[in-house]
């Protein structure tokens, strides 16, 4: 097992690699992990921070842990883009006050349960602007109104399914104005073989121009 735990800020630009046992970062303030960050376990990645978690490397890129776990304590969980890579062999976490999730998430693996969501990602302040591609059932929690555009995401396996629920308003995908003052579309697709779920008790709901919610096998629901 790898171990790194600190008072302050946690910045890494290496490598981490348990060929057993887990991984896990600690820091009461912020964690940075460079692009240039490859962090690998068989068994588990855990990286918890009490401010804000930047992740612009790879999680799980070699090998894929079957739990990756992040938190942000009382900050923002940040994804890059361009270099953000997160990878699970099974089940997947996210709990953050903030998320901004512009990278890429791929999971291979499911639990033994058809009941479980093998991904879960928690916020009261939600960004998804990047690609989710799993194997097994995705749940989406967001306190506030979450941005949900420019956005992908595919749940593979015959019980699979999205859910997602806001305490706020829910909108999936968007219309915004670029830089010539024109409306354009910036949407979303949520693929399920056995159901897409949204859910915004108290408030309203906006699937916008674009936007695909997919349903793809017999007696799905959408």
């Amino acid at each position: 097992s790898v171990s790194v735990t600190g008072a302050d800020t946690v910045t890494i630009d290496g490598s981490l690699l348990a060929s057993v046992g887990s991984i896990t970062l600690i820091s009461t303030a912020d964690i940075a992990l460079g692009s240039t960050v490859q962090i690998n376990s068989p068994t588990a990645i855990n990286v918890t921070a009490g401010n804000d978690l930047q992740i612009s490397g790879s999680l799980g890129g070699q090998t894929a842990p079957l739990s990756l776990v992040l938190r942000a304590d009382s900050g923002t969980i940040s994804v890059n883009p361009d270099t953000g890579r997160l990878n699970s062999a099974r089940s997947v976490l996210i709990d953050a006050q903030t998320a901004h999730l512009d990278g890429v998430l791929q999971t291979s693996g499911r639990t033994s349960d058809p009941d479980d969501y093998e991904v879960r990602v928690l916020a009261d302040s939600l960004r998804l602007n990047g690609a989710f591609n799993i194997n097994g059932s995705l749940e989406i929690r967001s306190a506030q109104t979450p941005e949900i555009y420019n956005f992908t995401a595919e749940a593979t396996g015959e019980t699979s399914r999205i859910l997602v629920i806001s305490d706020a308003d829910l909108n999936i995908g968007r219309l915004t104005q670029n830089s010539q003052s024109k409306w354009i579309s910036q949407s979303a697709a949520l693929t399920a073989p056995r159901s897409v779920t949204l859910e915004a008790p108290a408030g309203d709901i906006v699937v916008n121009a674009g936007t695909a919610l997919t349903a793809t096998t017999d007696n799905a629901l959408c």
